[in-house]
């Protein structure tokens, strides 16, 4: 569910032809609404209440204007486009978001209440809703602007569009032809109460949408942004913003969708629910604690996640959540160190580290079995059939997140135990979801510790350090967990026992045999 960020009062509009006495109101509504905090690779449905108002992976239709890149001359006659008033080509001001741009047309008004227009004759072959995209630049003095209007038919867009002065801008509409297929005129026009030279570039009109929403549906503008960190302004937003586009933010960081203008008819006058159907960005551990350290109010030179290299879908948090718990859930599929060296807190992943000291029986002052109290290593090693031999796995499939029918995000389980459970919110597949269960259940299985002494000049070791311990004629791998100084100047350092296998996450997201349950660890 998206959360309202931005937004102006409804706005209300008279049926000029109804009777005073039955007058009938439309209301319409402006507003900017965040559904993802984060870049996404991209935005693939948005749904109004139960109404699916935007689909990218319906069948494609293409372009269906000819010249909509205004490259095409003969002479100084435009190819493919009627034109009315004055126009001519331009080569000095032309889009700057089109690669390889090198003319543009330019509509000058003239004298008081002129207009000049284009237009052409277009087919739509296949009925659904269609969305028409402008780019516009005015050179009118400051603070002024041009009347931009847009002739679908017999239909003229409402209400007309703002062309500001001396910066590009997008226009975008929807329309939904009456029958399809159908030809008919595509027509733009420029009229201003004074002179004005508006400079047209980039035009397009695509199939965007099987659906439609109910009443005068083809009136609105919308723009969806993927919460890029390098992504522009909203259009709209700076249209509309009271203050100026100068107090204008762009969201940067947040995906989210703009509306201008959205009648509410369909929604019994009130602004809907907005959701949406998202292709995530894969996340890696680095890019998690990064972002938390961030959050938590460090600077970029005060922490390193250089050493995490895991990907994965992702983590998500419906709630408040200190720093230190958000990285423990990060531990869980991409367990990791932390250390700290020269006023920087290094963050080291646990997955393929060797050993930094092997420790010899001498070094540790080890004692035999029978010699109990004394032991300098201490490993405690549980029955096996006390060990967890089930986890559980809970992600969102994000096939299955939003459901055109019944509206409601569903949960993708796997039940494969009852004595630990591990409840991690990773955006996943099926696939993912078993190599993770996987790996979780082989570390549980690892329930050995130890404690050692030894002397505090023997060797300089820190938490999260790979060592080699003997025991029992058996060299086995321990990761540093605690080291303290004790009363004799000896070090005492907890150790938990590190398999790398039980580590490794690189198998998370490799391809399964589809099996309905996690393949069994030994």
């Amino acid at each position: 569910m998206a959360n309202i960020i931005w937004g102006l009062d409804n706005v209300e509009v008279k049926d000029e032809a109804a009777s005073s006495d039955n007058a009938e109101y439309s209301y319409f509504a402006t507003f900017a609404a965040s559904f993802n905090d984060g870049p996404v690779d991209a935005v693939e449905k948005i749904w109004l209440d139960n109404k699916l108002i935007y689909d990218s992976m319906i069948a494609e239709v293409g372009d269906i204007l000819t010249n909509g890149s205004m490259e095409a001359w003969t002479g100084s006659t435009i190819d493919d486009w009627t034109t009315a008033g004055t126009v001519a080509q331009e080569s000095t001001i032309v889009d700057p978001e089109a690669e390889g741009s090198n003319y543009s047309i330019k509509l000058s008004t003239g004298a008081s209440a002129a207009q000049a227009s284009i237009s052409q004759s277009v087919t739509y072959p296949s009925a659904g809703q269609y969305t028409f995209r402008i780019r516009a630049y005015c050179s009118q003095p400051a603070n002024q602007w041009a009347r931009l209007t847009v002739t679908l038919g017999s239909t003229v867009y409402t209400p007309w569009f703002q062309v500001p002065t001396n910066r590009w801008t997008t226009i975008t509409g929807n329309y939904t032809p009456s029958t399809a297929p159908l030809t008919e005129a595509f027509k733009i026009t420029v009229r201003d109460q004074g002179n004005a030279d508006v400079y047209i570039d980039s035009v397009s009109l695509t199939q965007t949408s099987a659906n439609v929403l109910d009443g005068d549906a083809s009136n609105f503008r919308m723009e969806i942004f993927n919460g890029n960190y390098d992504q522009p302004r909203s259009d709209i937003i700076s249209d509309n913003h009271p203050w100026g586009v100068d107090f204008v933010p762009a969201y940067r960081g947040q995906a989210y969708v703009v509306f201008e203008n959205l009648p509410l008819e369909s929604f019994d006058n009130r602004i809907p629910n907005v959701e949406a159907q998202i292709q995530s960005v894969a996340r890696g551990a680095s890019d998690i604690i990064e972002d938390v350290c961030i959050r938590c109010g460090l600077a970029e030179d005060e922490f390193s996640v250089s050493s995490m290299s895991d990907t994965y879908g992702g983590m998500i948090t419906n709630s408040e959540a200190t720093g230190a718990s958000l990285l423990s859930t990060v531990q869980e599929p991409s367990p990791f160190a932390v250390r700290e060296s020269e006023g920087v807190i290094q963050f080291q992943t646990l997955a393929g580290q060797s050993s930094v000291k092997a420790f010899t029986e001498a070094e540790l002052n080890a004692r035999g079995d029978k010699d109990a109290p004394d032991t300098a290593v201490r490993i405690s090693i549980s029955d096996v059939s006390m060990l967890p031999q089930e986890v559980v796995v809970t992600c969102l499939d994000p096939d299955n997140n939003q459901n055109e029918t019944t509206q409601r995000a569903r949960t993708h389980q796997f039940d494969i135990g009852s004595i630990q459970t591990y409840n991690w919110p990773i955006i996943a597949d099926a696939d993912q979801t078993r190599q993770f269960a996987d790996m979780l259940l082989a570390r549980a299985l690892l329930t050995r510790e130890a404690t050692i002494d030894c002397a505090s000049n023997n060797v300089h070791l820190q938490t999260g350090d790979i060592i080699t311990v003997p025991r029992a004629g058996e060299d086995i791998q321990f990761k540093i967990d605690n080291i303290e100084m004790n009363s004799l100047g000896r070090f005492s350092v907890t150790c938990s026992e590190y398999c790398a296998d039980a580590y490794e996450s690189d198998s998370i997201g490799a391809s399964s045999d589809g099996a309905s349950t996690p393949p069994a660890t030994a």
